[in-house]
């Protein structure tokens, strides 16, 4: 494959009548580092849904390695590869820890000793998330909850990771766990997108940043050369 391995292209998503997403376009490569920012309303968490195939897109084109896959049930797309870890994590609080990355490997149909390896490889990232295998997933602080979230959704071996605000509620050190995580992951081959409130934390990580605003691309490039951008404080800054 020699383009992008996710490619966006024109994405419109909509509410009803009401427009969330107008025209989105964005590439994603092979081990890439890409950041989503915005503000509140500004459409990210509709871009990521639509990505997912959790909110149908009403227009334009989702290609997936090279495979058109606009109309594709969300299982189908985590099948292939592209796994959400979604806002407020989704999480089976009534579940233990163990189930739910059980849960996570479903679609690969691991089981027995196969399944043990995969939970061991996965969880030696975490090792809170280890500690607490057989306690129910609700009953976890936050940032444990958010650990076992993307835990979960490593356990479907991904080569894209989206991750919709990993760092909303947590503390500085845990949030520097997590990003410390996402490069590991992106050093090791797997692609990692973020959405993210908080712009400098987002910019540092990322080698290849969008800025939405009102449901469209304001602002697109190098993350470095973005957040040195002073059209960046103008979006933010802009009335809605």
């Amino acid at each position: 494959m020699t383009g992008p391995l996710l490619s966006v292209r024109d994405l419109e998503v909509s509410y009803g009548t009401i427009p969330a997403v107008r025209g989105v376009s964005l590439d994603v490569g092979a081990a890439d580092r890409v950041a989503i920012v915005g503000r509140n309303g500004a459409g990210k968490t509709s871009t990521l849904r639509a990505i997912a195939g959790i909110t149908p897109a009403k227009g334009g084109r989702i290609e997936y390695d090279g495979v058109d896959i606009t109309r594709q049930a969300p299982g189908k797309r985590l099948a292939r590869g592209l796994a959400l870890v979604p806002e407020g994590r989704g999480l089976f609080g009534q579940l233990t820890v163990e189930e739910n990355l059980v849960m996570g490997a479903y679609h690969r149909d691991l089981r027995g000793p196969a399944l043990a390896e995969e939970m061991e490889r996965v969880t030696e990232r975490f090792p809170r998330v280890r500690e607490r295998m057989s306690q129910l997933a609700n009953s976890m602080s936050g940032g444990e909850q958010q650990m076992l979230a993307i835990a979960r959704g490593l356990m479907t071996a991904p080569s894209v990771l989206v991750v919709d605000e990993p760092s909303l509620g947590l503390s500085p050190v845990l949030v520097d766990e997590i990003y410390e995580l996402f490069a590991a992951l992106s050093a090791e081959g797997t692609a990692v997108v973020v959405v993210e409130q908080y712009v400098a934390l987002a910019l540092r990580f990322a080698r290849h940043a969008y800025v939405l605003d009102k449901g469209a691309v304001a602002l697109a490039g190098d993350a470095s050369e973005l957040s040195a951008n002073p059209d960046l404080v103008d979006v933010y800054m802009a009335a809605v």
